[in-house]
């Protein structure tokens, strides 16, 4: 069964014009999904007849640079439900090469390891987060590597997950 889960609406810049963007969300058996966008030019008045005005064309660049995968996952987040904005990460479209090695609900797995140590640990209490959900390692016995963690930590972060890294004094002089 289909339930909508409500609506969120936020101010979008691409190559310098800004963008309204609404996504509609709902679950269907449980797993969230997007069933709707409206993209709009800010400044566009919501009606039948617009009037005249200084509004941004919608192209096929505006569609391209649309980070739909990444607006859904926010607006899951916004609305209270954290749980759900992995998996609509997850909906992104295959990329060439590797598969990714965490993904959907194991992101979130990811993120409360890390956040469940102190730091200095957090790599390791994802490496044996991963080992906990039976990811497949590319050490030498099939272990999960270190190099594995910090890729997943590094999946996390930029599914929003978790906070940006701190330079730890790198760069600095």
């Amino acid at each position: 069964m289909w339930r909508y889960a409500g609506r969120h609406t936020e101010p979008v810049t691409i190559d310098g014009a800004t963008y309204e963007v609404t996504v509609h969300l709902a679950t269907h058996e449980g797993a969230p999904r997007c069933v709707g966008v409206e993209l709009r030019a800010t400044g566009l008045p919501i009606s039948a007849r617009p009037t005249d005005g200084d509004w941004a064309e919608v192209n096929t660049t505006t569609m391209k640079h649309l980070r739909l995968p990444e607006l859904v996952a926010r607006a899951w987040r916004i609305m209270g439900d954290v749980r759900r904005a992995a998996p609509a990460l997850a909906a992104t479209q295959p990329r060439p090469g590797r598969p990714p090695l965490v993904k959907g609900d194991q992101l979130l797995r990811v993120a409360e390891a890390f956040n469940s140590t102190t730091r200095g640990h957090q790599g390791a209490a994802v490496q044996q987060a991963l080992r906990d959900l039976g990811v497949e390692g590319n050490g030498h016995k099939g272990e999960v590597t270190r190099d594995q963690a910090n890729r997943a930590i590094a999946a996390a972060r930029r599914a929003g997950l978790l906070p940006p890294a701190s330079n730890r004094g790198k760069g600095t002089k």
